[in-house]
């Protein structure tokens, strides 16, 4: 796998004008548009796959399910002590039985991120989430527009240095067409796959939040996952009874695909 990447939009907030008042919030976060594409960006892109083993793969629906978006801060003073598997530090994704995916492609123990984590003082706390808990259609494109924001729309003064999007699960429905190099398969195989993810994806930004900003801003977030979803799944060996079924996000027999979505880009602006 290529090592994760990132792609970051970084906009300071100023305005003419000052948009704080007395026991009010810096600023108002009017709206969150949420979406995720396929690169390249084009629906086609995915609902017909040619993977890296040469099976061609035809999709029905691909969703991905988002359960919320967190502007961060980091902390002052933190001991980075505690560590929370379902929030890991960056560079670490897919925690689960005890250890997490390392971007270096090792399986590192909780005990070690914890530690590591301590050493560093890596901590970071919420500014703001939105709550998403809806699919987003990976085929056919669109954007949610959220407008709920925990703990309020009325953001506080602060640095927002990191923007957290939580991948909840995968939905895919399908058939495997044909085998690797053309070869035909006695016929197509149903392909379903629905994956609990708890997948952390992460930008680095640097946005003030202060009296110079506007006083009604919105975000925008953009997951951009690779066509290259389904590449290392040897299909007529998952194959069970005539049908392609992945559901167990525990078995290494899916860690490509976790893989490739733990490298998905994650775009943030906030205007």
């Amino acid at each position: 796998m290529n090592a994760r990447r990132w792609v970051v939009c970084a906009l300071a907030l100023s305005a003419p004008g000052c948009a704080w008042n007395e026991g009010s919030g810096f600023a108002t976060l009017k709206e969150t548009q949420v979406s995720a594409r396929v690169q390249p960006d084009q629906a086609s892109a995915l609902a017909e796959i040619t993977t890296d083993l040469g099976y061609v793969v035809q999709l029905e629906s691909a969703e991905l399910y988002v359960d919320g978006v967190v502007l961060e801060q980091a902390s002052e003073g933190g001991t980075g002590a505690h560590f929370d598997p379902a929030n890991p530090p960056d560079g670490y994704s897919l925690c689960h039985s005890g250890h997490c995916h390392s971007e270096d492609g090792r399986l590192v123990d909780y005990e070690e991120i914890a530690e590591e984590a301590a050493s560093t003082g890596e901590t970071y706390t919420s500014v703001a989430s939105i709550p998403v808990y809806s699919g987003l259609d990976l085929l056919a494109g669109g954007a949610l527009r959220v407008r709920q924001v925990e703990p309020s729309a009325e953001l506080p003064r602060a640095e927002v240095q990191r923007v957290t999007l939580h991948a909840g699960a995968l939905r895919l429905r399908g058939s495997v067409q044909s085998g690797p190099g053309g070869e035909t398969l006695p016929e197509a195989l149903p392909l379903s796959v629905d994956l609990e993810l708890g997948v952390p994806l992460r930008a680095a930004v640097h946005v003030d939040i202060d009296r110079d900003s506007p006083a009604h801003v919105r975000a925008v977030a953009e997951v951009i996952v690779a066509r290259t979803l389904l590449d290392e799944l040897d299909f007529v060996r998952l194959a069970e009874a005539g049908t392609v079924s992945l559901s167990d996000v525990e078995s290494p027999l899916v860690d490509p695909v976790l893989e490739t979505l733990a490298e998905s880009e994650l775009y943030f602006e906030l205007r």
